[in-house]
């Protein structure tokens, strides 16, 4: 859950924007008046690091469950 939070505000703090920001690393958006920084994309960072979290935790769970169920 948490790596689908990060993985989101990654894309919608950096990606849309990548090649708009300037010299400084910044993107003012005329539209909403906000204005984005390439530092953004180091949400990714946490993303990666919660999927790979959830999918060897989610592996040891699978491992467990099937040595539980083979011990008679």
């Amino acid at each position: 859950m948490a790596s689908m939070l990060f993985g989101f505000f990654y894309y919608a703090l950096y990606w849309r924007y990548r090649e708009l920001f300037n010299e400084d690393g910044r993107y003012l958006d005329p539209h909403d008046l906000v204005v984005h920084h390439a530092q953004a994309a180091l949400l990714a960072l946490p993303a990666c690091g919660f999927a790979l979290l959830a999918i060897a935790l989610f592996a040891v769970h699978r491992i467990h469950r099937r040595s539980r169920r083979k011990t008679p």
